[in-house]
């Protein structure tokens, strides 16, 4: 079995210099090496200049198309859960599955108050975290009551066109949505062919009906 050898990406020496980050990746690619790795600092003095490591994922998953992605490691305890996942379930869209995340729970104290988490509980929160994500990038519906994170039916959202159905229809099929267990409802005023005014116009008349129907608050 052969070693896979990855490189880590300069980011402190390199700071800003965009063009220098994305000609280094792609280079490393060019050469063969199998990942590229990218060190985590959100708040930390004296560790020098370091990007936020999703953000920066996130354009090199543009910048390249084979080498293998890493934060290392993702300070995950000191961050909240279903944003994480969002964002790491994003990258790997956005980079073809090329992402491995490495987390691990980070020994700066100063960082973790700064992103209003508890220090001493970091190996519990992260024990928690893990089984947490798994459930939100391998189920449809998630519902969870931890000492950490609470979490009610995330992932049912769907969509309603007003445009083709009378009020009284969508207002119907918004009840229906809503008996199924559908939490979030998205309204949409595409499809009527309508110009920018009348989009602003269905927008104000749908929120007068939501409103008056107790859907919403005013």
């Amino acid at each position: 079995m052969n070693m896979r050898i990855g490189v880590s990406l300069p980011v402190r020496e390199l700071r800003d210099d965009l063009g220098a980050i994305r000609d280094f990746a792609s280079r490393a690619e060019e050469l063969g090496f199998t990942h590229l790795r990218i060190p985590e600092q959100i708040v930390r003095k004296q560790s020098g200049h370091l990007h936020e490591p999703l953000t920066l994922l996130a354009y090199l998953a543009a910048c390249t198309r084979r080498i293998e992605l890493v934060p290392s490691v993702l300070v995950l305890p000191a961050r909240q859960t279903a944003l994480v996942a969002k964002q790491a379930a994003e990258i790997d869209i956005l980079c073809g599955g090329r992402l491995r995340l490495g987390i691990g729970v980070g020994s700066s104290r100063r960082e973790y108050e700064a992103l209003g988490q508890h220090f001493e509980t970091r190996g519990q929160r992260c024990s928690e975290q893990m089984g947490l994500l798994k459930r939100l990038w391998t189920e449809e519906d998630v519902s969870f009551d931890g000492e950490f994170d609470q979490l009610s039916e995330v992932g049912t959202e769907s969509g309603l066109a007003v445009a083709g159905h009378s009020e009284k229809e969508w207002l119907g099929i918004l009840q229906t949505r809503k008996k199924v267990g559908i939490t979030h409802l998205c309204m949409r005023t595409l499809g009527g062919d309508l110009d920018a005014a009348g989009h602003l116009a269905e927008l104000a008349h749908i929120h007068r009906v939501l409103v008056g129907q107790g859907h919403i608050d005013g």
